[in-house]
């Protein structure tokens, strides 16, 4: 049973499996602490790589859906976060895992800086559709992030 505390729990657990995998490569990541861990700081993603010299913000998303991601999971105060990073030289992604398809999508953090959908208080409502980014396995998107 997914709960709030435990949703995405799964996806960070396969990915976090992988980085270990990708230690012996010249690479190095620190999984950043947050709010379930007890921090107060706000992360810029949920994890931080280092290898072969370029620095990787990757943030981790589980959705029960398999073409969309909500609004709600990924809020514009942390988007814009990983936007001021990428500004500043760090490569940034986003990586949802759709538990339907048991597959991945990897996609660029900018991407998700429009919001269309909006109420008259300027609230963001909807969804994300996700389908122009294909399907993958999790070996394929480390694969991709290295491009």
């Amino acid at each position: 049973m997914v709960t709030a505390a435990n949703r995405g729990k799964y996806a960070e657990g396969k990915v976090k499996a992988e980085l270990k995998k990708l230690e012996t490569a010249n690479c190095t990541h620190w999984r950043c602490p947050d709010a379930h861990a007890g921090s107060f700081i706000t992360a810029p993603a949920d994890f931080l790589i280092l290898q072969n010299g370029r620095l990787r913000l990757l943030e981790v998303k589980q959705v029960e859906h398999g073409e969309r991601l909500p609004y709600g999971n990924f809020s514009s105060e942390q988007v814009n976060r990983m936007h001021m990073w990428h500004h500043a030289g760090a490569d940034t992604w986003v990586l949802v895992y759709h538990v339907p398809h048991k597959s991945w999508r990897l996609i660029p953090a900018d991407w998700f800086r429009n919001r269309p959908l909006k109420t008259v208080t300027d609230k963001s409502i909807g969804s994300w559709v996700l389908t122009e980014f294909p399907l993958m396995t999790l070996t394929e998107a480390f694969t991709g992030m290295k491009q």
